[in-house]
C-alpha cells in the first residue's frame, strides 16, 4: 500500500447522498461503516439540525462564474499572472 502512508489502499469514494452518512467516530474513526440505514431517524434528526444551524451562519455568495471572454480577465492572463477575479466596478483602461 502506498496511500497516504501505507495504512490504507486509497480514499473512500462512498456516496453519502444529500443527507450524508452516519458514523460512530468513537468506534469507527476511519469512517468505514455507514450507520445511516440502521439508524435513519438519527441521521434525519442530525440532518435537520445541521440545516437549522446553517440558517444562522452567513455564507459567502457562491456560484459566481467569470466571463472568460472579458477584457479584464484577458488582461490578467496576458499579463502573465493569475489573481482572484471579480468584475470591476469600472472599465479597465488599456
Amino acid at each position: 500500500p502506498v496511500y497516504p502512508n501505507g495504512t490504507a489502499s486509497g480514499p473512500s469514494l462512498q456516496d453519502c447522498g444529500v443527507e450524508g452518512c452516519l458514523y460512530d467516530l468513537e468506534f469507527d474513526p476511519t469512517e468505514h461503516t455507514d450507520l445511516a440505514t440502521s439508524h435513519p431517524e438519527l441521521r434525519a434528526s442530525l440532518y435537520r439540525r445541521a440545516i437549522e444551524l446553517n440558517m444562522t451562519v452567513y455564507q459567502t455568495p457562491r456560484g459566481f462564474m467569470p466571463d472568460c471572454n472579458s477584457a479584464e480577465l484577458q488582461a490578467v492572463v496576458e499579463g502573465g499572472y493569475w489573481a482572484p477575479y471579480a468584475p470591476l466596478p469600472y472599465p479597465l483602461e488599456a
